[in-house]
C-alpha cells in the first residue's frame, strides 16, 4: 500500500516535527510519500490533488492554519478533499469550536468543523485525545471511524552538555531553571507562568526557550514580552526567542522543572519532549494531561490559571530531591512505553484497516 502522506515539513512547526519522526518510523513497515504543505495556498490544490490521487490513500495532517485558516471564503481544505478521490485519513491536529458566549460563533464553527471534517471520502479520522474524539462525534460524524492515537514521545537528542555549562551558556549560573517551552502563543499560559515567577524561591528563574510562530501576526508574543518587560521581573524571567533545534538540547539539560500552564490542549510536543529527556513536568489539570497520567503517571498537576498553585507544584518539586527523582523516573517511563514508534505502529494499523 502507498500512502501519501501531506503535511508541513521543513518549516518551524510542531506538526512538522512531529510528522517528521512518524514517518520516518512509518517508513520502516509502510510507503510513505511526504508531501509537503509549506508554502502551500488555494492555487495550489491541482498540484496536490494530483499528487495526493497518485497513492492507495492519502494521510492529510490538519490544522487550519494550513489551509487558509477559519474563514469560509478562504479556507480551501474543503476543496483539496473534494477533489482526492483515494480514500483520505485526516489527523485532526486542532479543532476549534467557537468555546465561546456568542452563539451565532460557535454555530459558524460548528458548520464549518463538520463541513471541512465530514467529506463521503474521508474513511477515518486520528485524533490524539480522547476529548477531540468525543467532539468531533458531537459534530455528527460517525465516531466509528474515530481513531484515538496520542502523539508518540520521541528519541532525545543526545546530551552533549553538562546542566552547569549549560546554565553558564545560557547566563544563569548556579540558578535552578523552570522552562516552558515552545511558540508563544496565548494557549500555552505563559501569563499564568509570569505571574507564577513571583512566588518562585529566589535562586529559580523562569525560561520562556521559544519565540513568535513564523505566520503568528496576532501580536501576542510581543505583548508577553512587554508583560515580562513591565513586570519587575526581568532578573527571574529570560525569553531564548526562537529555539534552533540545535540550542533544545542545552535549555533541556538546563531544565530542572518544566512547566505547561496550558489554557487548552489538544496534544503538545513541548511535553512529550520534555518527558523524553526525563523532566519533571508541572501541567494544567485539564483533559489532555489526565489522559497522559492515566497512561503513565509522570505529570504534576496545578490548577489552571492559577499561578498560586503552579508556583507551590514547583516550588515542592524543587525543594524535594527524592520527589524531582521520582518525577524524571515517571517522565523516562512514559517515553519508553508510549513512544513515536509505537504511535507509528497505531497509525499503520489504521493504514491496513483502509487497505482491507
Amino acid at each position: 500500500m502507498r500512502v501519501a502522506y501531506a503535511s508541513s515539513w521543513d518549516v518551524p512547526c510542531g506538526v512538522a516535527q512531529y510528522s517528521r519522526s512518524l514517518v520516518g518510523e512509518l517508513r520502516k513497515t509502510h510507503r510513505v510519500d511526504v508531501v509537503s504543505l509549506d508554502g502551500c495556498t488555494a492555487q495550489s490544490v491541482p498540484e496536490l490533488v494530483r499528487r495526493l490521487n497518485d497513492s492507495d490513500a492519502a494521510h492529510i495532517q490538519h490544522q487550519y492554519s494550513f489551509f487558509g485558516g477559519m474563514a469560509v471564503h478562504r479556507n480551501w481544505f474543503y476543496s483539496l478533499l473534494s477533489n482526492i478521490k483515494v480514500p483520505a485519513i485526516v489527523t485532526v491536529h486542532d479543532l476549534d469550536l467557537g468555546e465561546t458566549d456568542k452563539p451565532h460563533i460557535r454555530i459558524y464553527k460548528r458548520l464549518f468543523n463538520r463541513r471541512i471534517l465530514a467529506g463521503r471520502n474521508v474513511q477515518r479520522l486520528i485524533t490524539h485525545s480522547k476529548e477531540y474524539h468525543d467532539k468531533l462525534a458531537g459534530l455528527g460524524i460517525n465516531p466509528g471511524i474515530i481513531r484515538i492515537i496520542p502523539e508518540g514521545a520521541p528519541q532525545p537528542a543526545p546530551r552533549a552538555i553538562s546542566a552547569e555549562d549549560a546554565k553558564a551558556e545560557l547566563g544563569i549560573p548556579g540558578k535552578r531553571a523552570v522552562t516552558l517551552f515552545g511558540f508563544i502563543v496565548r494557549r500555552k499560559g505563559h501569563s499564568v507562568a509570569i505571574d507564577a515567577a513571583r512566588y518562585f524561591d529566589k535562586d529559580t528563574v523562569l525560561l520562556f526557550a521559544g519565540g513568535a510562530h513564523p505566520v503568528d501576526k496576532s501580536g501576542f508574543p510581543e505583548s508577553i514580552i512587554e508583560q515580562v518587560r513591565t513586570s519587575g521581573l526581568e532578573d527571574k524571567i529570560r525569553v531564548t526567542g526562537y529555539l534552533p533545534d540545535d540550542k533544545v538540547p542545552v535549555v533541556m539539560a538546563a531544565t530542572d522543572v518544566v512547566i505547561s500552564p496550558f489554557t487548552s490542549a489538544s496534544n503538545s510536543g513541548s511535553i512529550l519532549k520534555s518527558v523524553a529527556c526525563g523532566k519533571p513536568v508541572v501541567a494544567s489539570d485539564l483533559p489532555l494531561m489526565q489522559e497522559i497520567n492515566a497512561r503513565t503517571p509522570c505529570l504534576t498537576l496545578c490548577r489552571p490559571g492559577n499561578p498560586e498553585d503552579l508556583a507551590c507544584k514547583v516550588n515542592e518539586l524543587l525543594g524535594d530531591e527524592e520527589r524531582l527523582r521520582a518525577a524524571r523516573d515517571a517522565s523516562s517511563a512514559y517515553a519508553r512505553n508510549w513512544s513515536v514508534e509505537w504511535a507509528a505502529a497505531k497509525t499503520g494499523k489504521v493504514y491496513e484497516e483502509i487497505d482491507k
